[in-house]
């Protein structure tokens, strides 16, 4: 299951978005408030409207909508109408999740069976428009080229999961009891119990990713120690620590880089989301951290066990930007959200190639800051945060210099100036 293409219009301060070309892992890079994350929960928002329509075209009350939704979803200063297209793939490994209605299941499969095809390509579009008195939401969904064939929106929505965001948040909220009788997608406020019921299920997928989540932090890069769940029988809350040479560690008393870690990994790997949308994970991660949580991304990826089959970033931080499929966001003159995809013709604008030896050169992000390669760190014997100096040679080619090199170079100049 992959999302190929989306379009946004009338939400928040996006006017009109169409964002195309996406991948399994996808950068969304900006400033701070240029609508990274409105993006994000646009798309949220389309799945919502499918799950709640009763029918592909329907009315309900202005309050029943803005208790269900909110108006403030809309344009700032637009019209009240509001769009979300979006195209997606289906395979048939998708068909095979829990809790799928039966019927909608044996119809896409036979659909499959009679096309000889291994995958659906899939358009949604919805459409809602809010007046004095009501809203009305339109929707339609069918695969293919063949508009004729079409799905109702709440089968649409059992098929397709909605997409789990992960937010920028630093630390882990107090566990709250669900008083509602719904499903809960895993999150800040219950991955604690998550974890608990990993620890203690007999499921075999939930042993299975509760082993993975151990390894991965217990093992090098990260090396946090051993994840250790209990419950404290003195409150009856979850307790959750890390064991080491030297003793366990509570969770409360790790530092809110690592705590993010586990809450992001966490997600990631006990959720059963097959997109995610994982907001700024620089959040209080080191340069080194935050290059060792991509590493480990990619690796989940490429693990069937997980399910994640595609992951949206938002981030400002210059060590994810051109690391994947790369989008710049930006807002124009009047304030509206801009999604440009970055080709890779655009990417050697960044460059300054050292003649150093493959792919050891310096890369200069949109936000003005240079990020040397590790190859090229570890042949000039820096750590990140020394100073160099570029200087362009006879050759008109680009050289990266330590700071030391040029002091020595222009002492013999400045001795001389001395004598004069």
């Amino acid at each position: 299951m992959r999302i190929t293409r989306f379009r946004i219009q009338g939400f928040k301060n996006i006017a009109d978005v169409s964002v195309d070309g996406l991948s399994d892992i996808n950068i969304f890079f900006g400033l701070n408030d240029v609508g990274k994350s409105n993006i994000f929960e646009a798309i949220a928002l389309w799945h919502r409207l499918l799950a709640t329509s009763r029918s592909p075209n329907h009315s309900e009350s202005h309050e029943d909508f803005e208790r269900n939704f909110g108006t403030s979803l809309f344009s700032l200063g637009g019209p009240t109408e509001l769009g979300l297209d979006v195209e997606l793939i289906l395979e048939v490994s998708d068909l095979q999740r829990k809790n799928l209605f039966p019927d909608v299941v044996s119809h896409l499969r036979n659909h499959l069976r009679h096309t000889n095809e291994s995958q659906l390509n899939v358009t949604s579009q919805v459409k809602s428009v809010l007046d004095s008195n009501k809203a009305s939401i339109r929707s339609k969904a069918y695969w293919g080229d063949r508009t004729d064939v079409e799905l109702h929106p709440k089968d649409l929505a059992n098929v397709v999961p909605p997409i789990h965001i992960i937010p920028a948040e630093r630390r882990f909220f107090v566990e709250q009891r669900n008083t509602d009788k719904i499903a809960e997608s895993i999150s800040h406020e219950n991955l604690k119990k998550a974890l608990f019921y990993a620890y203690l299920s007999s499921d075999i997928q939930q042993k299975k990713r509760f082993g993975a989540i151990k390894t991965v932090l217990s093992e090098p890069p990260f090396s946090l120690g051993e994840l250790d769940v209990a419950l404290d029988p003195g409150n009856d809350q979850i307790d959750i620590g890390f064991i080491r040479p030297y003793g366990r560690l509570p969770l409360e008393n790790l530092g809110s880089g690592s705590q993010q870690l586990l809450l992001v990994l966490g997600q990631v790997f006990l959720n059963d989301f097959p997109i995610i949308a994982l907001e700024e994970p620089e959040m209080n991660l080191s340069p080194q951290r935050q290059q060792e949580l991509m590493v480990a991304l990619r690796r989940l990826m490429q693990d069937p066990a997980i399910g994640l089959k595609q992951l949206f970033i938002s981030t400002h931080s210059p060590y994810f930007e051109f690391t994947e499929n790369f989008y710049d966001v930006t807002l124009d003159e009047s304030g509206h959200t801009q999604v440009t995809r970055t080709t890779e013709q655009d990417w050697n604008t960044h460059f300054a190639v050292a003649p150093l030896g493959p792919e050891t050169g310096a890369r200069l992000n949109s936000l003005n800051q240079v990020r040397l390669y590790d190859g090229l760190i570890d042949d000039l014997d820096l750590q990140r945060g020394d100073l160099v100096v570029f200087v362009r040679n006879d050759a008109g080619r680009w050289e990266v210099r330590r700071a030391e090199e040029i002091a020595n170079d222009l002492k013999p100049i400045t001795a001389s100036n001395g004598k004069s």
